[in-house]
């Protein structure tokens, strides 16, 4: 009797890209569609989780690999759209391509009982949760280097070639009043906030970078004259695309591994929350750090001017130089320093070492999620009552909610919650007693995160 040949075994054999997996339960798992788990109730995960985890992953390796990028093709002289180009990269519309090419869609676990369209959202998903997954299995140098091999150009014409279908349309000249004098030029300056980040940068210029916003006055060739009158980098705009990759990896990853049960649309929602540069999680983050004290901005006499969100981008900004200094942050949960040389940002392709993640990243991730946590305890996962308790602690000096209940003469519930000196907090009604319970806890969670935002 021939032996049937089942689908791991296919995937085993004939997926050229199981090369990259030591365990093949996580590249099984990147192939399964939710709609294989549901209609067979097996006890399987499909990819969505990992494809929370690879789109991170994924934005991060880009932005990594581009900045080498923009530094070999900055003496050009073109103005090229780099983001634009690192979006396209990341769209739907090229994963789709690339899965395609990888014949992905013949391994894809489907359910029967519904027809399922090959769009490309669809292989765009399974092709971001097989980057989470070899990040599971092989680290963060697994999953840059299958990026690098099936999703960024390879050779500099191919570089150029994308690059020339996405030129920036020249900059407008503001004219915005330089501040003198440029406050990071001071060597004194530059030692005090390295105290005060807890890092201190071999290379100064990469610091005084990150802190040099967009409005500061810039000469003909980008660079910026200080108070001293040496020419300094540009502005931090490189570094901030770099930054905002970097701490998104590291809270997807710190999500991704704290949480395993949480919905994918509730770790989607507590990633853009945290991430908000207009929300107040950043800003805690940026205000513990000192970051304002230190910028070195330009702009208009308005009062209307960004700057809450020039300090988030000096910020991220910050992460980004801290990464390139150091050649790459210590392992995230290790707390062994790299001792690996600065990389060369010339050589194309040369990676950075393991993964990110560094007291300085520690410290600021640490600040907004207790942030975040205190604001939004239901978003990670507390159940209702227990977020109420934690929020009324920290609202209402440490004290706890107190409940009380009626039978209304309709035969409906009503429970009420109260804080400690007796304001009514939360209401709810319902003809299940459970249910009025439940409506009221939502209510005073609702009543103290408005308390919250605004003490």
């Amino acid at each position: 009797m021939e032996k049937q040949i089942s689908h791991h075994d296919l995937v085993d054999s004939e997926l050229s890209i199981s090369k990259y997996f030591s365990n093949k339960l996580l590249l099984r798992t990147a192939l399964t569609h939710p709609s294989f788990v549901e209609q067979y109730q097996r006890k399987l995960s499909s990819f969505e989780h990992l494809e929370f985890l690879g789109d991170a992953v994924m934005q991060f390796v880009v932005y990594e690999h581009m900045y080498h990028k923009m530094n070999q093709f900055k003496q050009s002289g073109t103005k090229y759209c780099w983001d634009q180009a690192a979006g396209y990269l990341l769209s739907n519309k090229h994963l789709k391509q690339v899965s395609t090419d990888l014949k992905l869609q013949d391994y894809i676990l489907f359910g029967q009982e519904r027809g399922i369209i090959m769009i490309a959202k669809l292989l765009g998903d399974v092709f971001e949760a097989l980057v989470g997954a070899i990040f599971l299995d092989k680290g963060i140098q697994g999953a840059r280097d299958f990026v690098v091999e099936y999703c960024v150009p390879r050779s500099d014409e191919e570089w150029i070639d994308l690059l020339e279908q996405n030129l920036h349309a020249p900059e407008r000249i503001q004219s915005y009043q330089f501040i003198p004098p440029c406050k990071l030029c001071a060597a004194d300056d530059l030692m005090r906030m390295e105290q005060d980040i807890g890092y201190v940068f071999e290379h100064k210029h990469l610091l005084q970078c990150a802190m040099t916003g967009h409005y500061v006055n810039k000469g003909v060739d980008g660079t910026i004259q200080g108070a001293d009158g040496n020419l300094h980098c540009g502005c931090n705009g490189r570094l901030r695309s770099l930054g905002i990759s970097i701490l998104r990896f590291v809270v997807t990853e710190h999500l991704f591994l704290s949480y395993p049960s949480i919905e994918e649309g509730t770790l989607s929602l507590s990633i853009h929350m945290i991430m908000d540069k207009d929300d107040t999680c950043m800003t805690k983050g940026t205000q513990l750090s000192k970051v304002q004290e230190y910028m070195t901005i330009s702009g208009p006499d308005d009062p209307q001017f960004p700057v809450k969100r020039d300090t988030c981008n000096a910020m991220l900004a910050l992460f980004a130089a801290a990464y390139i200094d150091a050649g790459g942050f210590i392992t995230y949960r290790s707390q062994e320093p790299a001792h690996t040389p600065v990389p060369d940002y010339l050589v194309p392709y040369q990676s950075l070492r393991h993964d990110v993640g560094s007291k300085l990243i520690d410290r600021f991730v640490l600040s907004i999620f207790r942030h975040y946590t205190r604001m939004h305890p239901t978003h990670v996962g507390w159940p209702p009552k227990h977020a109420l308790q934690h929020l009324t602690q920290i609202t209402f000096h440490n004290t706890k909610p107190s409940y009380s209940s009626r039978m209304n003469e309709d035969g409906t519930n009503t429970v009420l919650v109260h804080n400690h000196e007796g304001v009514l907090i939360g209401k709810g009604t319902s003809k299940v007693y459970k249910e009025a319970e439940e409506i009221a806890v939502r209510d005073g969670i609702t009543y103290c995160e408005l308390f919250l935002v605004q003490a």
